[in-house]
């Protein structure tokens, strides 16, 4: 064999393993409940996915639909843990061009849908990011790579008694992933009748935005307080009192009063059958996390928490 021909021999070699290197990534397989299923996310390296669909909720509140490679390819996110979206933005003023990157949790599951996620995104007035979600129309692509986060529901071991979830606008969507999640494997799903290992943990969400318009998810969460049958209790707060207040159990901001009528009790050292997650916006997180150390007795809260801590933040 020739030196020009046993050099392009090992060549097109090293071509065809990171070739399948590459692929083998690109649709590495996970395993969950017996089944084996492709995933579509690659952490170190952002991938075009198409948008399918939109479904407006409210002129600011809308859910896109993303496709995935195939009707049979999940997303590969874990519950409790988000992607990222990276998104050039133009600066309308200047003109300026700016690469941005910020993070999302998908309101879709693996455990019940294949071949597409979804986003609810609520666009904001003067959001960077904002300005994909106004512009993008069906048939575009938005740039993602994931999963990243340190909470990962399903790896949470022990398994809590009771997750206190507060959190204020879309804050919301890691515990609505998260709710469920554990709708999904409880005994009050009707499509796991029959089996016997469910998760039993009790759920109380707390849940502020500013006036009525504002909530997401509403409708799911109250049908979902209904199937789950005092597994999940939600407690609705707003700054603007709507015209019927009968269901809202605060007009104003959480305080130690309602967190003690939600059924949060002071924590002691051995204490392991409670976790407290929080998301949302800065003040309300601060505020929180004052709160759960000076009333509650949790200990001080973490700037970057991890996922076995008693108050973990998204």
């Amino acid at each position: 064999m020739s030196s020009f021909s046993s050099n392009n021999t090992a060549a097109l070699a090293v071509i065809a393993i990171l070739a399948y290197m590459y692929f083998a990534k690109r649709q590495s397989s996970s395993q969950t409940s017996g089944s084996v299923f492709k995933t579509s996310l690659i952490k170190e390296e952002f991938l075009p996915f198409e948008l399918i669909d939109i479904v407006n909720h409210t002129e600011d509140i809308a859910t896109y639909r993303f496709k995935l490679e195939s009707e049979t390819h999940k997303l590969g996110l874990p519950i409790g843990q988000h992607i990222t979206i990276q998104y050039t933005y133009k600066n309308p003023e200047s003109g300026e061009e700016s690469e941005i990157i910020r993070h999302y949790t998908p309101v879709s599951l693996d455990l019940e849908t294949s071949g597409y996620f979804d986003l609810l995104i609520k666009k904001y007035p003067k959001g960077k990011m904002s300005q994909l979600f106004r512009d993008i129309k069906v048939g575009d692509h938005i740039k993602v790579r994931g999963p990243k986060g340190f909470y990962n529901y399903e790896k949470l071991l022990p398994k809590k008694k009771n997750l206190f979830m507060v959190c204020g606008g879309t804050g919301l969507t890691p515990m609505a992933q998260i709710i469920r999640g554990v709708y999904l494997n409880s005994k009050h799903n009707p499509l796991l009748d029959g089996i016997s290992n469910f998760d039993e943990t009790k759920i109380t969400l707390i849940y502020g935005n500013q006036k009525e318009e504002d909530i997401l998810l509403k409708k799911e969460l109250d049908e979902l307080v209904a199937k789950m049958d005092g597994q999940l209790s939600v407690y609705y707060i707003l700054d603007q009192a709507p015209k019927d207040v009968s269901w809202v159990s605060k007009v104003g901001y959480a305080d130690k009063e309602l967190l003690e009528t939600a059924g949060l009790k002071a924590t002691s050292e051995d204490d392991n059958e409670t976790q407290v997650l929080l998301c949302g916006p800065q003040g309300l997180v601060s505020g929180m996390k004052r709160m759960l150390t000076s009333d509650f007795n949790f200990p001080r809260v973490k700037p970057i928490t991890k996922m076995e801590d008693k108050v973990f933040v998204f």
